[in-house]
């Protein structure tokens, strides 16, 4: 009867920890959760652009299809800053140039902040609470991409 209580112990063990690696951490999942949140702003007297742990994870992941299917996804709007984010520090680790303007109001009040990251500039709306890239600006960043991945 021991016997059956282990094997069964055992049993339950390797279901519990047995699970495959890589659908935990796949790709996929990482791109998915990608957003207007997978990065911040720090503005300790120089604004600086970080990756939060999303951003980190596929920076870091070892996955052949990685940058496909980072370009893959660019033109979704919540997701095209964080995977520009990304593929600077895979592919241009050293390029770091980031600034932000703030468009006020007659009352003073900021009412828009301009953000701009090597090459991409995006926009935060203060009355609205949302975030937002021109059209045109996502394609050139796109293209940019495209040439910069086929070159690697």
């Amino acid at each position: 009867m021991k016997y059956f209580i282990t094997i069964g112990f055992m049993f339950l063990f390797k279901l519990g920890i047995g699970q495959d690696v890589k659908s935990v951490d796949s790709l996929e999942f990482y791109i998915r959760q990608l957003n207007w949140t997978s990065f911040e702003i720090s503005n300790n007297y120089i604004p600086f652009l970080t990756l939060k742990d999303i951003g980190n994870r596929l920076v870091s992941l070892k996955d052949e299809r990685k940058l496909q299917e980072l370009l893959k996804n660019i033109n979704d709007t919540n997701k095209t800053v964080a995977i520009h984010i990304i593929l600077t520090k895979i592919i241009e680790p050293l390029k770091n140039e980031f600034s932000q303007y703030y468009e006020y109001a007659k009352d003073s009040s900021i009412c828009t902040v301009r953000y701009s990251y090597n090459g991409l500039t995006w926009y935060y709306e203060n009355k609205k609470d949302k975030n937002h890239i021109q059209k045109g600006n996502r394609s050139e960043i796109r293209e940019y991409w495209n040439e910069r991945i086929k070159k690697k």
